[in-house]
């Protein structure tokens, strides 16, 4: 709602960058849709878990460029070498 100098209200311009963030509502046409982890999340993953896990510093080096040349990639041709920390997850089936 826009006052009488023809700007917007706070409330609108609170609501307008509320909806630029999330611009998936909740409800309506889109009620469902489910949201989905990235399909390099587990190289992400094994990363993450390299960190953690293991001497570092002296293997991390493979897993990282793994996981940028997964980010790389087009879907369905990600790297095939083995993960080393995690086991993968299966894909959803629609």
């Amino acid at each position: 709602m826009a006052d009488s100098s023809g700007e917007p209200s706070e409330a609108a311009k609170r609501q307008a960058r509320r909806e630029e963030y999330n611009p998936l509502p909740l409800t309506g046409k889109r009620a469902h849709l489910k949201p989905t982890a990235h399909r390099c999340n587990d190289r992400v993953e094994d990363v993450v878990q390299g960190i953690f896990k293991s001497k570092w510093r002296d293997n991390l080096y493979p897993q990282i460029s793994l996981m940028f040349e997964c980010l790389n990639s087009q879907p369905g041709q990600e790297p095939t070498v083995p993960y080393t920390h995690v086991t993968p997850t299966p894909p959803d089936d629609p």
